[in-house]
């Protein structure tokens, strides 16, 4: 099996020194251990300046995250992806059910408003802590606040609901009570889970799968509702391997044809002319040859290469460079899929104070392309 994660707290792991609580996680129960798959500067570089205030953004944490997979006719990436955040930001609510815009940027696919009208809560805020997708227009969620005097009555943040967008109605599947219940059958003397932080569908059954918030060492341990309650098989918080502690603030399983990319990063995201910069990769095939596209045109389309599944420079639409030059080495991976690459910047042509540069690694030896990564040249 595999998915996608997102942490409440930063943390660490064997080959990723920083894991961010806006990072996506894939692991594989199949490999040694989970690896980051969309960094923070991977989000800036999809998201851009929303404010334009000169610095680039991402989201507030990711609190929930589920895959859109209704008709899709290609293996699913990043823009298949919902996804809710931790908290309100640049416009945007913790309630609020995003996606990444094929045009850069984030939109709105439903928004805190329509939930809070339907439900009509007395008091308490609709937070989305929980996502799961589960085709057409059903969708089932937990909140990270109870929820007074709703049209359900009261709702705690450990319960379940499902809301039919197409309907607009609204129906609770499990209370935080029967959440409880499933816990303590899995772990015998478990304690009061807290709240439920992430939730999704068992791959091959109608089972639900989630984590809850404690005990603390078990906020990062799967469970199902599968046969009353139990753990799931090697998705326990060890298997996990975090160098340091943290729960699982979302998580999806999803297929195998949503892959692990290389990650390409940088130390910054803002550089000066003529600023030599080092690009960094990890998480590449050992032995694979890497090379590079840089450019001016940002455009996000779905691509048949596989890893990241997503294109977002097109040389057609801007000026681009590919790296490493002719008379440059050729990069490879070492054993542990990592390399480097020293990129010099530019100068800007007269009159232009600042340009923002796209740039993706691929995989030559047929695996795809990179997470991207945005500089912006001052």
């Amino acid at each position: 099996m595999h998915a996608i994660a997102s942490t409440t707290s930063d943390s660490r792991l064997p080959q990723d020194s920083i894991c961010r609580d806006e990072a996506l996680l894939r692991r594989d129960v199949n490999d040694q251990w989970p690896r980051v798959h969309t960094s923070q500067h991977a989000w800036m570089s999809f998201v851009g300046d929303l404010d334009a205030d000169g610095l680039f953004d991402y989201p507030a944490g990711i609190d929930a995250v589920s895959l859109s997979t209704a008709g899709l006719s290609h293996a699913p990436t990043l823009l298949d992806c919902w996804f809710s955040s931790d908290r309100d930001f640049n416009g945007f609510k913790d309630g609020d059910i995003l996606k990444i815009s094929a045009l850069g940027g984030v939109e709105v696919v439903h928004t805190e408003g329509e939930l809070d009208a339907l439900l009509q809560p007395t008091s308490g805020n609709v937070d989305i802590d929980a996502l799961a997708f589960l085709g057409s227009s059903i969708l089932r969620l937990s909140f990270a606040n109870n929820l007074s005097g709703t049209i359900l009555g009261n709702i705690l943040d450990g319960a379940i609901l499902e809301w039919d967008t197409s309907a607009n109605t609204i129906v609770m599947i499990a209370s935080e009570a029967d959440v409880q219940q499933w816990v303590d059958q899995a772990v015998v003397g478990a304690s009061s889970i807290g709240d439920l932080k992430s939730l999704t569908m068992l791959p091959g059954t109608t089972a639900m799968a989630f984590t809850v918030q404690a005990p603390t060492s078990d906020d990062a341990s799967v469970y199902t509702n599968d046969g009353g309650g139990k753990m799931v098989t090697g998705w326990q918080e060890a298997d996990w391997q975090f160098q340091q502690s943290t729960e699982l603030d979302a998580l999806c399983f999803v297929s195998g044809e949503f892959e692990q990319p290389v990650v390409l990063s940088t130390d910054v995201a803002y550089v000066q002319q003529g600023e030599a910069v080092k690009l960094r990769m990890r998480h590449a095939e050992p032995g694979h040859q890497l090379a590079g596209i840089a450019g001016k045109a940002f455009h996000l389309q779905p691509h048949w290469r596989g890893q990241s599944g997503l294109a977002v420079v097109d040389p057609l639409l801007g000026p681009s460079r590919s790296w490493p030059a002719a008379s440059q080495m050729d990069i490879f991976a070492d054993s542990s899929g990592a390399a480097g690459y020293v990129a010099v910047m530019p100068n800007l042509p007269v009159g232009v104070s600042s340009v923002n540069i796209w740039l993706q690694a691929l995989d030559l030896d047929g695996h795809g392309w990179s997470s991207p990564v945005v500089l912006r040249l001052e």
